[in-house]
C-alpha cells in the first residue's frame, strides 16, 4: 500500500504545481495585452486630439488670409507660427501685399466667400507634423457681384511643430499663379507691373484705335478659315471641367494642365477635328490609344505657334490670329502669361460682361490652378497676350 500512494501524493502534488505554473502565466501574459490595449487607445485618443488641434490652426490660418482679402487689410497671423523669422513669412506677407494692391486696384475685394480645406493626410512624428491638403473656394469679387468664381486644386504641403499647449506652423508649400511669378521677381518689381498694366488698361478703354484694327484683321481671317469656330461648345466644355479632370477621356498633366485642358476645349468647337497624328512637334492632335498630346496640344508656345500657323501649314484644326490688345478678345479666345522670358500659361475666356475693355470686364476659366469665371484682372500682375480663334481647317 505503501508503494501505491506515494506516487499518487506524488502526482496530486506535481498536478497543483503545474496549475499554480499554469495559472501564473495565463496572468503574467494577460498583463502585458491589457497594458498594450489601453496604452493603444490612448495613443489613438492622442492622435485624434492633435490632428483636431492642427486643424484648428490651419483653419485660423486660411480664415485671416479670407478676412484680408474681404476687408482689404493685411492680417496678423504671426501667433499661429513657429518661427516668425522664416524665408517663408516674409514671402507670404509680400504675396498678401500683392493681392491687396490688385484687389484695391481693381475692386476684387471679397463680398463674401466659402473655402473648403480637403484634408489628403496628416502625419505626426516626434512633435512635427507634415499635412497634405487641397484648397477650394467660392466667392464672390466686388467687382463682379453677384457672379460666382471658384477655385479648386490647390495642394498645400503644411508643415506644423507641438509647442507645450498646441501646435504652431514651420512652413507653408505651394504654387499658384503669383507664387510662381514671386520665385522670378519681388514684390516691388511685381506692384510696378500691375500699376503699369492698370494704366495701359484704363487706355485701351479710353482708345478705339486698336479694336477697330482688331476687328478689320479678324473679319479678314475669318473669310478664309473653312468652318466657323463653335464657341459655346467650347465654353460650355471648359465651364463644366474647370474645377474637376476629364480623366475618363484625356490624361492629367499633372501641376501642368493648362494647355491641355484649353486644347480640349478647343476640340469641342472644332466638331472634333484635330490634325492628324504623324509629327509630334508640329500638329495639333491628341493620342486617345496612348493617353498623350502632341507638342502644340500640351505646350503654351506649341499652342500659340499651331494657332497663328495654320493657315500655310495646311494642318486640321483650329486657326487664331493675334490680338494686339485683349478688346477684340470674345469668350472661346486664349490668353497666355510670360513669367520673365517664358510664356507659361494658358486660359480661355469664356464670358465677356459688357463692352468695356477692362480686363474686368472678362472672365476666364484655367487649370493649374482650377479657376471658373476669374477675372481676367486677376492676373494683373502678367504681362499677357491674346490670341483669338477665328475658325478651323478639316
Amino acid at each position: 500500500m505503501f508503494k501505491r500512494t506515494r506516487p499518487m501524493k506524488f502526482m496530486r502534488s506535481s498536478s497543483a504545481v503545474l496549475l499554480t505554473f499554469l495559472s501564473l502565466l495565463i496572468s503574467v501574459n494577460a498583463t502585458p495585452l491589457a497594458t498594450v490595449e489601453a496604452s493603444t487607445v490612448s495613443q489613438t485618443k492622442a492622435q485624434l486630439a492633435d490632428e483636431e488641434k492642427i486643424k484648428n490652426v490651419i483653419n485660423a490660418y486660411f480664415k485671416l488670409r479670407y478676412e484680408g482679402q474681404k476687408l482689404l487689410k493685411a492680417q496678423d497671423f504671426s501667433y499661429l507660427l513657429a518661427d516668425k523669422n522664416r524665408n517663408w513669412v516674409q514671402a507670404e506677407k509680400d504675396k498678401r501685399e500683392i493681392e491687396l494692391y490688385v484687389a484695391s486696384a481693381y475692386n476684387l475685394n471679397y463680398m463674401s466667400y466659402q473655402y473648403t480645406l480637403d484634408y489628403e493626410s496628416i502625419q505626426i512624428s516626434l512633435g512635427q507634423a507634415t499635412v497634405h491638403l487641397r484648397e477650394g473656394h467660392e466667392v464672390v469679387f466686388a467687382a463682379l457681384a453677384p457672379e460666382v468664381s471658384r477655385m479648386a486644386n490647390l495642394e498645400h504641403i503644411i508643415t506644423l511643430t507641438q509647442t507645450k499647449n498646441d501646435w504652431k506652423i514651420l512652413d507653408d508649400e505651394y504654387q499658384d499663379e503669383l507664387t510662381r511669378l514671386m520665385a522670378e521677381k519681388n514684390k516691388d518689381v511685381i506692384i510696378e507691373q500691375v500699376r503699369l498694366n492698370y494704366a495701359a488698361d484704363a487706355q485701351q478703354v479710353r482708345s478705339s484705335v486698336f479694336h477697330s484694327h482688331n476687328l478689320a484683321r479678324l473679319a479678314y481671317q475669318r473669310a478664309l478659315t473653312s468652318h466657323s469656330y463653335n464657341r459655346i461648345a467650347a465654353i460650355q466644355y471648359a465651364d463644366y471641367w474647370a474645377t474637376k479632370r476629364n480623366v475618363t477621356t484625356y490624361h492629367n498633366e499633372t501641376n501642368n494642365d493648362c494647355t491641355n485642358y484649353v486644347s480640349q476645349a478647343l476640340y469641342e468647337g472644332t466638331s472634333h477635328t484635330m490634325s492628324t497624328p504623324d509629327n509630334y512637334m508640329t500638329k495639333w492632335y491628341y493620342d486617345f490609344p496612348s493617353h498623350s498630346g502632341s507638342y502644340p496640344w500640351v505646350n503654351v508656345d506649341g499652342l500659340r505657334s499651331f494657332l497663328l500657323n495654320n493657315y500655310s501649314n495646311g494642318g486640321r484644326g483650329p486657326k487664331g490670329i493675334n490680338l494686339q490688345s485683349m478688346c477684340s478678345l470674345q469668350p472661346g479666345d486664349v490668353v497666355q502669361l510670360r513669367n520673365g522670358s517664358i510664356w507659361f500659361h494658358t486660359v480661355i475666356i469664356v464670358v465677356k460682361l459688357n463692352s468695356s475693355c477692362s480686363e474686368a470686364s472678362f472672365l476666364y476659366d484655367a487649370h493649374d490652378v482650377d479657376r471658373f469665371h476669374y477675372p481676367l484682372s486677376y492676373l494683373s500682375s502678367y504681362t499677357k497676350r491674346y490670341t483669338a480663334v477665328v475658325g478651323w481647317n478639316d
